[in-house]
């Protein structure tokens, strides 16, 4: 049986593999994915040549539609999004009652953020975070993305290109990974590189998937967050803090942040539903009962560290 070299820790000894089918589209092809035995990390055996065809023109990321609501909405949005971020503002307070943007309130955690902070943010896709971050009033906003179709350059700046693109005369108070990291095989050098644009008492933030126990025991090959075969790495809690050493890097905060999206996701590709597909209309596969259960579950399992993603917060050592 051939031994697989975890990227993470080193390890090749009992790690064990498994076949994963790409479900987000439904197009089921199979990749091989090994979980080392010693830190944890879940990892694709071989990226695929062609991994651009894995991100059509209808990827998530890709898509744009802060500008497409009425001013209504766009002023209640804006209230949420401002007390998610400051912690000011009846109208938002009374508004997060309800709604929720994880990622806008991760921003809201990190210290001596201003509208005048220098940010980044890593595979932003055609950049929906940044354009909500300029409409509150940030000012210099960044994005790369190698997979959209060219530079996008109007009030802000997001680049074709990977983050070793960046000039490193640049420096940045901070650094976001939404959900982008697990996409990188060579997340040691990334971390790396974004250490070295980071500015002195800089954040790198980074929201991902966790392969929790309580997640892999349950769901294992169908958990909805593998997504093969974009994503090449996920890590463990082990397995990131392991990574994150070596880089010099030191973790100051983990926030967990998961949804019932780890349970309907999961439970679709049990049944050979492409999530594409079933996303659009939940109820024709769960009640609501039975939905309203997995967002309390997902919340106690938040509280005790075993949710399925988590928010890091990372300074330099």
């Amino acid at each position: 049986m051939k031994e697989y070299i975890c990227r993470v820790c080193g390890n090749s000894t009992n790690n064990k593999t498994y076949k994963i089918k790409e479900m987000m589209f439904g197009l089921r092809d199979e990749f091989m994915y090994f979980e080392c035995a010693e830190c944890g990390a879940l990892q694709i055996v071989e990226i695929p040549k062609d991994l651009g065809r894995y991100y059509p023109g209808n990827y998530y990321s890709y898509n744009i539609s802060i500008h497409n609501t009425n001013f209504i909405k766009r002023f209640l949005r804006k209230k949420l999004y401002k007390y998610l971020i400051w912690k000011r503002g009846i109208i938002g307070k009374f508004l997060s009652q309800v709604y929720h943007n994880s990622a806008i309130a991760s921003i809201g955690e990190v210290k001596g953020m201003t509208y005048d902070s220098t940010i980044l943010d890593v595979g932003c896709g055609r950049g929906h975070l940044l354009y909500i971050l300029r409409e509150l009033g940030f000012k210099n906003l960044y994005g790369v993305d190698p997979y959209i179709n060219k530079d996008i350059e109007s009030n802000i700046t997001i680049w074709k290109r990977t983050i070793y693109d960046i000039p490193s005369s640049i420096k940045f108070d901070l650094i976001m990974f939404h959900h982008s990291l697990e996409h990188m095989d060579d997340q040691l050098e990334v971390l790396r590189y974004a250490k070295h644009l980071l500015a002195k008492n800089g954040t790198i933030l980074i929201r991902m998937p966790v392969k929790s126990e309580y997640i892999w025991n349950k769901y294992m090959e169908y958990w909805v967050q593998i997504d093969a075969p974009r994503h090449l790495l996920i890590h463990t809690l082990k397995s990131f803090e392991i990574l994150t050493k070596k880089v010099g890097l030191k973790i100051e905060k983990i926030i967990f942040d998961s949804t019932a999206f780890q349970f309907w996701g999961s439970e679709l590709y049990k049944q050979n539903v492409p999530l594409k597909i079933g996303e659009k209309n939940l109820r024709t596969y769960f009640s609501k009962e039975q939905l309203r259960e997995w967002s309390k579950k997902a919340k106690e399992l938040n509280k005790i560290q075993q949710g399925d993603q988590a928010i890091f917060y990372l300074k330099k050592q």
